[in-house]
Parts: structure tokens; sequence; C-alpha cells
């Protein structure tokens, strides 16, 4: 359809690391806009459909988030040690969610020690961050925790991991929990 073509396009004459429109104050779309507008539209997006009344917490899996540079393996994203700050490796689920204070846990598994330095952040209607937070992912298992308010009804939230710096060992992305 459209959304393949242009995303055809788009991969063909830009860099894969240009990831954000507004962190780069150019007025282009990328990969990763088509990508999450795309995760949008396969989940039946839409600004129309109420918003997800939480009574949770709600677990997104690492199976329902989308991946640039990364690799989908078995109930995980793995981020390669070599992976640079090449943008977004892991983003969605583009939830709806009512006005209200949440909790996103961000679950990782380092597999040594030496794991990559990660920002982590909890993106709004693919304009606001809400909240960011950078961690050093060591040997084991990893829970971060990032609070933030939701102001409006019906804000569509993703979840983001981006590299920023390379470790030395392989990080699994397990997912995210969201509870108010």
């Amino acid at each position: 359809g459209i959304v393949d073509r242009a995303e055809e396009i788009a991969t063909s004459v830009m860099p894969v690391s240009l990831t954000s429109a507004l962190e780069y104050g150019e007025n282009v779309v990328t990969r990763h806009d088509l990508l999450s507008f795309r995760a949008l539209l396969d989940q039946g997006g839409s600004r129309d459909r109420p918003a997800v009344g939480l009574a949770g917490p709600f677990e997104f899996s690492a199976k329902q988030f989308a991946t640039i540079g990364g690799v989908a393996e078995e109930g995980e994203i793995r981020i390669p040690a070599a992976a640079g700050d090449g943008g977004h490796v892991v983003f969605g689920p583009y939830v709806p969610v009512a006005r209200g204070r949440y909790r996103a846990t961000f679950r990782f598994r380092g597999e040594a020690s030496g794991g990559g330095l990660l920002r982590l952040d909890v993106f709004s209607d693919g304009r606001a961050v809400l909240s960011r937070k950078e961690v050093k992912i060591q040997s084991g298992p990893e829970r971060v925790d990032l609070d933030f308010d939701v102001l409006r009804e019906s804000e569509v939230l993703e979840f983001r991991a981006r590299v920023k710096r390379s470790g030395v060992s392989d990080t699994f992305f397990q997912g995210v929990d969201l509870a108010t």
C-alpha cells in the first residue's frame, strides 16, 4: 500500500539514523515516523477512539514494539553491543490513555556487565517527551521506572529506547509495564 511505498522511498533516500524530525530541526518524514504510523494503523489507531481506562497494571511485551537496529527474538528484542547512536532502536506500542499520573517500568536484561547507555523516554502524541531517563544496563534483569502525567484525554503514548553509548555486551529489551 501507500505506507509501504512511502517507507521504501524514505529508506532509499534518507539514512536510518535520522529518526526524529524534531530533534534535527528538519521538516521531513523519517523511517521511524512511517513505522510508528504503520504500527498505530495496524492497531486500528485513531484519535477518535476512546482512551484506555487503566485499572492496570498493563504489561506490553517486546512483541508489541517495533525496532530499527535491534533483533526480535523469543519474547525480547536484542540490542546488539555494536549498536551506535542511530536513533530509537525500540519504540511503540502507541496506546491511548486517559488523563492521570502514570509509571512506565521498562524491563531489560543485560547479558554481562558492560552494557550500553540507553536513553529511555515516554513520548506523547508524537510531539512531547513526558519523561526521560538515561541508564547503564548491567548484568541480569533491570527495571527502570519513569513517572509522568498525562494532561489530556486520549493521549497516545509511545515508549522508546535509544542507544546513547554502545556497550561491550548485548542488551535485551523485554517490554514495558504501565500502571497508574
